[in-house]
Formats: structure tokens, C-alpha cells, sequence
């Protein structure tokens, strides 16, 4: 037998605490009402709470907080999301600073 040791490390966003524990009840008293309401109907039944689950794991998906490892060096340029640098331009900035200044759209990443 083989027994694999995965470690996962999630952490939820203290924002998402709230959200999740009100989308877990909402979707509780869903398909609990479902399983009342409609028990000869077992294909709803099992639609509704895979609906559920998946809808309940794009909102954990949404508020999770991974760990990031970020190298210290004067070359790297730190973005405030994760993501794919789209183009790097050089632009003027004539209004406040009068600066040319480097400009690094990027695509953020889920």
C-alpha cells in the first residue's frame, strides 16, 4: 500500500470568513429544503447540491490566500497581484510628475 504526504497550505482572506460562513448556511437551508420538499425527486436532489458544491468552491476559490515566496532583489519588479506582464512600454506622465516613467500592464492570474 502507498501512502503519499501532501501538504497543502491554503489560508482564507479574513475578509472571506463572513462570506463563506453566509454562502455555507444559504446553501445548507438550500438543499436542506430540496431533501423536504422534494424527496422522490433524487436527480434534483443531487443537481442542486452539485450546483452547490461547485458554486461554494468558486467563493473559497475566490477569497483564498496563498503563500508567495518573494525574492529581495533590484532587478525584480513587484506586482500587487499574481499574473503575466502583458508588454513593458516606456511613457510620459505630462500631467502631475512630468516624468517618463516604465509602464507594466499584466493579466492577473486565478
Amino acid at each position: 500500500m502507498f501512502f503519499f504526504k501532501v501538504k497543502i497550505l491554503m489560508t482564507i482572506h479574513r475578509e472571506g470568513y463572513a462570506s463563506l460562513i453566509l454562502t455555507s448556511a444559504v446553501l445548507i437551508t438550500l438543499n436542506l429544503a430540496v431533501l423536504y420538499f422534494l424527496p422522490n425527486y433524487p436527480m434534483v436532489r443531487y443537481s442542486i447540491v452539485g450546483v452547490s458544491v461547485i458554486f461554494f468552491l468558486i467563493i473559497l476559490q475566490f477569497f483564498r490566500s496563498p503563500t508567495v515566496k518573494i525574492e529581495q532583489d533590484a532587478k525584480i519588479v513587484l506586482a500587487p497581484a499574481d499574473g503575466k506582464v502583458v508588454v513593458i512600454e516606456e511613457t510620459e506622465e505630462p500631467e502631475y510628475l512630468k516624468l517618463q516613467e516604465g509602464r507594466f500592464p499584466f493579466l492577473c492570474r486565478p
